[in-house]
């Protein structure tokens, strides 16, 4: 009887499993799919960074808007959510001190993540507003951070000294030891011969 009213559930458990599939289908349907337009300008010292997005044709209010410089190993965010106006616009004023590529260029990335209308999607675009690099001077002097041959001399003395007094000790605890072997066998023919 327990087994037949366990089967009489399982049908009622699949509806109930597929009735929630099918919402999260409708609601999923509800997102709208977008586009971001990059565009950049530059007015005296102010340079700033401008998002349009956009769907089917009209643009998009109240979209959080992400930007992103691309680095050698990742992403490294411009500021943060960044809400798009009534013209669809989400606008970023560009850091001064951001360092480019070899020539100078940034690429700037747009993304819209995680937000509940609209789909996720990004756009990138190159400008060349980096900073250049100034070429260091001090890459051949000794520092903490440089590399081997080019380590503090102070350091490079302190160092062996302490490996130099651990060896030694190292050393007579060894010498010690055989000393105290020999001595035992010493004594044991000693008392043996007696």
């Amino acid at each position: 009887m327990k087994t037949f009213l366990k089967i009489k559930k399982i049908p009622f458990l699949l509806l109930v499993v597929l009735g929630l599939i099918s919402i999260n289908r409708v609601w999923a349907d509800e997102t709208k799919t977008a586009e971001i337009k990059l565009s950049f300008h530059a007015q005296d010292s102010l340079k700033t960074c401008h998002a349009l997005v956009m769907s089917e044709g009209k643009p998009l209010a109240n979209v959080a808007v992400k930007f992103y410089a691309k680095r050698l190993y990742s992403l490294l965010p411009l500021g943060g959510d960044i809400t798009t106006g009534e013209d669809g616009i989400a606008s970023l004023d560009f850091p001064k001190d951001l360092p480019g590529d070899e020539k100078d260029n940034i690429i700037v990335i747009a993304k819209i993540e995680d937000d509940e209308h609209v789909a996720n999607c990004q756009s990138q675009a190159t400008i060349n507003w980096g900073v250049k690099i100034k070429n260091n001077d001090h890459w051949n002097s000794r520092s903490l951070s440089a590399a081997r041959d080019k380590a503090p001399t102070l350091l490079i003395i302190v160092s062996n000294i302490i490996i130099t007094v651990i060896w030694g000790v190292i050393a007579y605890v060894v010498v010690q030891v055989f000393r105290i072997r020999k001595s035992s066998s010493r004594i044991k023919n000693k008392t043996i011969t007696n």
